[in-house]
């Protein structure tokens, strides 16, 4: 909860400072109907120092502000969401999505990528109704992960054998 108050305020402070006008991660067309919001990099909670580097990267908090600014433009009606990431941070995900989710109950929203959407930008990418690859594209699923303790030493010495029955 305190994290989320922190968000809302830091998007405040973004809102007020900038006026959610001119969001560089946004382009518009078709006299202002069509917007394509731009998602490029891996996808983090902060920028860190990344981007003093040369490294694009895109936080969850700047989509959120975006995604703010398109949802209050009346004149804008249909949303191409750009994706171009190979994931990353699973923090403020979760919330990103739901923000891009109620975009496409609120307006036209699809997907398109030509280069990678994986993991965290796969996540938040199926967010539009329609989803557009290129044919050389990488889409990739939602990374998961886990920490095992091998027995298998501990199976040897007591003298078990494990066997893994599996279809598909």
């Amino acid at each position: 909860k305190m994290h989320a108050e922190a968000r809302d305020l830091e998007l405040k402070l973004l809102s007020d400072a900038n006026g959610y006008s001119d969001h560089y991660m946004i382009e518009t067309f078709a006299e202002g109907r069509i917007a394509v919001l731009s998602i490029e990099g891996p996808l983090l909670a902060h920028q860190l120092p990344l981007r003093m580097f040369g490294m694009p990267v895109t936080t969850y908090g700047e989509i959120q502000q975006a995604v703010h600014q398109l949802r209050s433009d009346p004149q804008i009606q249909k949303v191409v969401l750009r994706v171009n990431s190979p994931g990353g941070s699973s923090f403020d995900m979760s919330r990103t999505g739901r923000l891009l989710d109620r975009l496409g109950v609120e307006k036209e929203l699809s997907t398109y990528t030509d280069n990678q959407m994986q993991s965290a930008g796969y996540w938040l990418g199926v967010a539009g109704a329609k989803l557009v690859a290129d044919e050389s594209a990488q889409l990739g699923s939602i990374g998961v992960y886990t920490e095992m303790v091998s027995n298998a030493e501990r199976n040897r010495a007591e003298g078990r054998e494990v066997r893994v029955i599996r279809a598909g």
